[in-house]
């Protein structure tokens, strides 16, 4: 898997992480 596309993932799954703990 290409680097760029694996930080987005990473990016997108702390960004969801952090919005379910703030509306929480």
């Amino acid at each position: 898997m290409p680097q760029v596309v694996n930080h987005s993932i990473e990016l997108l799954a702390n960004g969801g992480l952090g919005m379910a703990m703030f509306s929480l």
